[in-house]
C-alpha cells in the first residue's frame, strides 16, 4: 500500500474515532489502531500519563496540523508480577494454542469436505 493510501486509511480511522467520540468502548480499539498507523507512517505517536488525571493514560499523535490526543482507560487488571521470561513463555504458549486450534479446525473442515464429497459424488 502506498504512503498516500496509508495516510488516507489513517485519516479514515481518525474520522471513525470522531464519529464515535462518546462511545468510549467503541473508540478505544480505533485509537490504538490510529496510534500504530501513525507511528508506521512516521508521525510521532505514543502514550503519556496526564498529571492532572493519572488514572487515564493518554494516546497522542502529532499530525502536521497539530497534536491530537485521547484519554484511555487503564487495563482492568494490575500487573501480575510476571518476569520477561514468563512473558515470552506465555507468548509461546499462546502461539502453540493457536496452532493447535488452527490444526483442529483444518482437520474438522477436511473431514467435513470429505463427507460432503462422498454424499454428492455418484
Amino acid at each position: 500500500m502506498g504512503e498516500f493510501s496509508s495516510d488516507r486509511l489513517l485519516s479514515q480511522t481518525l474520522q471513525s474515532i470522531k464519529a464515535c467520540d462518546t462511545d468510549y468502548e467503541g473508540r478505544y480499539g480505533l485509537i490504538l489502531e490510529a496510534v500504530a498507523m501513525a507511528d508506521d507512517l512516521g508521525y510521532k505517536a505514543g502514550f503519556r500519563i496526564d498529571p492532572k488525571e493519572p488514572d487515564w493514560p493518554v494516546a497522542f499523535i502529532e499530525l502536521p496540523q497539530g497534536q491530537v490526543s485521547w484519554h484511555l482507560p487503564q487495563h482492568e487488571r494490575p500487573w501480575d508480577g510476571h518476569t520477561a521470561e514468563e512473558k515470552y513463555q506465555r507468548v509461546d504458549a499462546f502461539e502453540k494454542f493457536i496452532n493447535q486450534r488452527t490444526e483442529a479446525l483444518f482437520a474438522s473442515n477436511s473431514a467435513l469436505a470429505a463427507s460432503i464429497r462422498r454424499q454428492i459424488e455418484p
